[in-house]
């Protein structure tokens, strides 16, 4: 996350990161666009919010070498958000997430019915017509499937990408992971708790910056400058201090 702490005077207090993820959190949407991309744009803004808070009370509570799943989904949510700002038509958004969602869902009861287990899998979503919800793209399917995709086609979130690859590294089993909690020295096994990576540490200037993107989304949607603001404004003031 590199591009972020050269901007960074210094790094956010895990209290003025909780702060801040509670004001965006708490901002209504009442005056919004009811909108697909507004409800994409939104959703996953409060879903990192919730993911910082998380980290914040993962850290509090003396549990740092825990966050990185967490750590992980607050970096993707932070990439979709500017792969969405920048997408030049952001009614593609929704139908090619949803139409790749479908056909992970088929791939899962294949898988499932492979090993001796049937399922219809999520009927809601298999009911969905991706292409009544906006511009079915099929040109943006690598981009909706995945997040290195999605990073290349935005801008400037290469530092973003980056920590979400160092982060995934701690949340699947890997053989970083295994080697974090146990390994071998000296033709001994030892037990150790992995080091806490201060991951969280510039969490503050990507909350500012999707803030920012949202708003700008929200008011290409149509919201008022003053509605599409409110989550900047929030999370500014959680960012001062107490």
């Amino acid at each position: 996350m590199n591009e972020e702490r050269n901007l960074s005077v210094e790094p956010a207090t895990n209290e003025q990161l909780e702060r801040m993820a509670r004001a965006v959190l708490e901002c209504s949407v009442d005056g919004l666009p009811p909108t697909n991309v507004c409800v994409l744009a939104i959703g996953w803004l409060r879903a990192a919010h919730a993911q910082m808070m998380a980290i914040a009370g993962l850290v509090e509570a003396g549990g740092a070498s825990m966050k990185a799943p967490n750590v992980r989904a607050f970096a993707e949510l932070a990439i979709r958000i500017v792969w969405l700002h920048e997408l030049e038509d952001r009614t593609a958004a929704m139908p090619i997430l949803v139409a790749e969602a479908q056909g992970l869902d088929q791939k899962f009861v294949r898988h499932a019915s492979d090993m001796g287990f049937t399922t219809d899998g999520n009927a809601p979503l298999q009911a969905l017509d991706p292409e009544t919800l906006g511009t079915l793209d099929r040109s943006l399917s690598s981009e909706a499937r995945g997040v290195a995709h999605a990073a290349k086609s935005a801008k400037h979130v290469v530092g973003l990408y980056a920590l979400w690859n160092e982060a995934t590294q701690f949340s699947h089993a890997t053989t970083t992971l295994a080697e974090e909690w146990v390994a071998l020295d000296g033709g001994l096994l030892h037990v150790w708790e992995p080091a806490s990576n201060e991951w969280e540490a510039s969490m503050h200037l990507v909350s500012v910056m999707m803030c920012g993107f949202v708003g700008q989304i929200l008011i290409a949607e149509g919201a008022s400058k003053e509605a599409a603001l409110r989550f900047v404004s929030a999370s500014l003031s959680g960012l001062r201090p107490a």
